[in-house]
Parts: C-alpha cells; sequence; structure tokens
C-alpha cells in the first residue's frame, strides 16, 4: 500500500511541475562597456612607486575615462521556471579536444543499394500519411499556440540612410510592418506589455541601432495534452485505415475461390 501512495505523490508532483509555468526570455541588446580598471592596471599603477593619494587619483581617472562606444549586439537566451534561471545561452566555452583522426572504411556499393531500395517505400508511405498528420495536427498546434503568451516586448530601432526624409520613410516602413507583425501574432495567440519604437536618425551618425527583448511563456501540461490528442487520433486512424483494407482482402479471396469451384461445373455440363 505505501508503493501505491508513493506512485501517487510522484505522479501528483510530475503533474504539479508540469502546470507551472515556463518563460523563455530572450535579449539581443548592445554589449556592456568593458572596464578598463582591470587587474593588469592596479599592477602597473602599484609598480610605478608613487605615493597612496596619487595612486588613488590615477585609479579614478582610469575608471572614470569612457572605453569607445560598442556597435555590436549580444544575444542572451534564458528559461525561467519559478525563481530558478537557466542560461542557454551564451554558454561557458569549453577547451576543444582534438578528435582522433579515424579511418575511413570503404562502404561497399551492395549496402549503398539495399539501403536505397529500402528507402524508396518508406518515403513513398510517408507521403501518403501527410495529410492525415496534418488532419491529426491541426488541433493540437492551436492548443499549443494559444497558450503561448509573448509579453515585455520592447524593441527600439534607429534608422539611419544617407538622407534624413529617407530615413524617416524606411523607420515608417519598419514601423507598419512590425505592427503588422504583431497584429497576426495577436490573433495566434495571447501579446501583453509591447513597447515598440522606430526613430529615424537625424543626427546623420550612419550607424542604426537595434535593441530587441521579449519572453515567452508556456505551460508544459498544454504540450503534453496537446501530443497525446495527436497521439489518439493517429492511432484512431491507422485503425480505421487498417478496418477498411480487411474487407477488400476478403472480397479478392472469395474472388479467388468462386472462379476455381465454377470451372469443374461448366465441365460436367458439356459432357
Amino acid at each position: 500500500m505505501t508503493v501505491l501512495w508513493i506512485l501517487l505523490g510522484v505522479l501528483a508532483a510530475i503533474i504539479l511541475l508540469l502546470c507551472l509555468p515556463l518563460t523563455l526570455r530572450l535579449s539581443w541588446l548592445p554589449k556592456p562597456e568593458p572596464c578598463l580598471l582591470t587587474d593588469e592596471v592596479n599592477k602597473e599603477i602599484e609598480a610605478l612607486d608613487l605615493p597612496q593619494t596619487d595612486r588613488q587619483l590615477l585609479r579614478q581617472m582610469v575608471e572614470q575615462t569612457k572605453a569607445p562606444p560598442v556597435t555590436e549586439n549580444q544575444l542572451k537566451v534564458d528559461v525561467k521556471v519559478l525563481l530558478f534561471t537557466i542560461h542557454l545561452f551564451p554558454f561557458a566555452q569549453k577547451k576543444k579536444v582534438t578528435p582522433k583522426k579515424q579511418q575511413k572504411q570503404p562502404q561497399k556499393k551492395q549496402e549503398k543499394a539495399s539501403d536505397s531500395n529500402e528507402q524508396k517505400p518508406k518515403t513513398s508511405e510517408i507521403l501518403a500519411m501527410l495529410p492525415q498528420l496534418w488532419q491529426c495536427a491541426k488541433k493540437p498546434i492551436r492548443m499549443v499556440l494559444g497558450d503561448v503568451c509573448l509579453h515585455h516586448l520592447k524593441l527600439y530601432g534607429v534608422v539611419s540612410r544617407e538622407d534624413t526624409a529617407q530615413s524617416a520613410l524606411e523607420a515608417q516602413k519598419f514601423s507598419t510592418l512590425l505592427y503588422t507583425l504583431l497584429g497576426m501574432v495577436q490573433n495566434i495567440g495571447r501579446v501583453k506589455r509591447t513597447d515598440i519604437r522606430i526613430e529615424p536618425d537625424f543626427w546623420g551618425s550612419g550607424q542604426e541601432r537595434w535593441q530587441l527583448r521579449f519572453s515567452l511563456t508556456v505551460h508544459p501540461i498544454v504540450a503534453v495534452a496537446a501530443a497525446v490528442r495527436f497521439a489518439a487520433c493517429f492511432l484512431r486512424q491507422l485503425l480505421s485505415r487498417k478496418e477498411t483494407d480487411k474487407p477488400q482482402q476478403k472480397d479478392s479471396t472469395s474472388c479467388t475461390t468462386d472462379g476455381g469451384k465454377s470451372a469443374p461445373q461448366t465441365q460436367g455440363a458439356n459432357q
């Protein structure tokens, strides 16, 4: 009995975890400005044998100096569940290990021919099943997309062209395109807290600047329910297809048996 209660508790915990929202956060923002006062700079300042007040003033001057402007953006992808965050990108770079060279073994031509012959019927069967797969996948896809929530969307952009009038026209085109895409997304799923600003570059700096940040929230239980619904629909269609194929086979076998019996009867009538 205790084993049953333990299994029920584990099952309830899994269902509770699946019901928790899963948030994917993506940001494409400028890289943070590098700090010029590094450990190496501190060591060089200590090596100058200056008084302590001069060292502090020199450190303050190095801290106050501005680093060169950063033009590149950095991509960050995180997954958040309750209070836990998992950094997906950028991930810690591991040391590359030089793989050992493997001796290439020549493949036999007969094996290639057999593999190609086996793949042809498989591909034909898959192509024949595509309409059934699409019919079964329509409602599960709607379930998953209806559960997705796009929120905290922030998109800032500065469009720069040769002429100020041309940059203003391009900025207007970008804004209309983005708002139409946002309307299409609202028809499919949920959208909350959006902030889109596209401005032309009237200062003539000649550099375009883009910043993007948004979050996607889903519930894993909905994805599991959609997968179960798809599997049940597909199995139902496979069973119905097998049932429709069985009467055809019976009809073909009955025709062959009738043809074998009719031959001796006609011979007796002729005698």
